[in-house]
């Protein structure tokens, strides 16, 4: 239990860490792309028993702190046979900023952290692949490996045809945004694309813009969901308007939904 505990310490201390060095921009830089798209960011292949990482692929910004690296390697060792069952089992572990996949199988971990906007199932997939192949490929060597990390040639490489450099659980990311704002909208970014500054005012003047008050005295809205719908400008995604309503994702949906029945919706889709 003692190396469990020291586990879930490194974790917490890597999200620590990683929500004090994220630059998070402004939203109304959603488009300009600056930022890494969602990926895999970072994929472990360890060695169970010795707790030594075979192979280390990094693609993004989400990595393990050095000077806790060893220490959580070490912690994995009983870990990943408490966790994963040693049956090939994935298991996710939910750091609220990012997910950790691991699945262990036949003394070989596969360890990696992927962005919350990742589809999961694409991620654990490919996760588990990783494993199967290099199983398939090494299971031998693996049986009476001494450390030598030369044994395991151009396996760094499959990880990233697997992995597709870390975008293989990217999807198509859907941005809503009301109708009402949709021509202004490509105006504004007509005007991004040109080189030129929108300043606070002229977005607070984008989006203050309202639908007509008849959506709520028909009883198409609530009047809290009147005031929700208003985020839909076409620069929060789906989880931001969420929060910003104080309402679950389930309950977004159904209002996006009446949205769309009404004609009033339009989906941007970035990728």
């Amino acid at each position: 239990m003692g190396n469990l505990r020291f586990l879930f310490f490194v974790l917490r201390e890597e999200k620590r860490v990683f929500k004090q060095t994220k630059q998070i921009k402004d939203l109304k830089e959603l488009f300009s792309f600056e930022e890494d798209p969602e990926l895999i960011h970072s994929v472990y292949v360890i060695h169970q028993a010795s707790g030594i990482c075979i192979i280390y692929r990094r693609y993004g910004t989400i990595e393990f702190n050095e000077d806790l690296l060893s220490g959580f390697l070490i912690a994995l060792k009983s870990f990943s046979q408490e966790v994963t069952g040693g049956q090939g089992t994935i298991k996710v572990l939910d750091m609220q900023i990012y997910y950790i996949i691991l699945v262990f199988q036949e003394g070989i971990l596969v360890a990696a952290a992927a962005d919350k906007l990742d589809d999961r199932i694409l991620a654990q997939n490919a996760v588990q692949q990783v494993l199967e192949n290099f199983l398939d490929q090494f299971k031998e060597q693996i049986a009476k490996w001494h450390g030598d990390l030369g044994e395991f040639p151009n396996f760094s490489e499959k990880i990233d045809n697997i992995m597709k450099k870390g975008t293989i659980a990217v999807v198509p990311h859907k941005i809503p945004i009301l109708s009402l704002f949709w021509k202004d909208f490509q105006k504004l970014e007509t005007l991004k694309q040109k080189g030129k500054k929108i300043s606070n005012e002229d977005f607070q003047k984008y989006a203050s813009r309202k639908l007509p008050l008849q959506v709520v005295s028909q009883g198409y809205l609530s009047e809290k969901e009147y005031e929700i719908v208003h985020n839909c400008n076409g620069y929060n995604d789906t989880e931001d308007i969420a929060k910003r309503g104080g309402i679950s994702m389930e309950n977004l949906k159904i209002i996006l939904e009446k949205l769309d029945n009404l004609g009033l919706l339009k989906m941007l889709e970035v990728t």
